[in-house]
């Protein structure tokens, strides 16, 4: 079993679906650097006029190619148009 401690925010980044539902990915970097660890959040309105971040993929790993963590916007960009473009 590998522990791998995350703490280090490297990006955030904010996209709106088709349906103007907001999605939030924090990108952060693992301790050692060798990894890269994305949350996923939707901005919710639990009642009217109060909104809140809501975590969906609390751990979604992204590739690290060649140790260039900048591919991670790309990633992200790639896995919202998949997964929450449309809602």
């Amino acid at each position: 079993m590998e522990y791998i401690v995350y703490r280090d925010l490297y990006k955030t980044m904010t996209f709106e679906s088709k349906n103007g539902k907001r999605f939030k990915y924090e990108i952060f970097k693992s301790s050692d650097a060798s990894k890269l660890l994305t949350s996923v959040s939707l901005l919710d309105e639990f009642l009217p006029g109060l909104k809140a971040w809501v975590v969906i993929e609390p751990a979604l790993t992204l590739p690290l190619e060649h140790h260039h963590p900048e591919y991670a916007t790309e990633e992200c960009v790639k896995h919202f148009r998949e997964n929450y473009f449309s809602e």
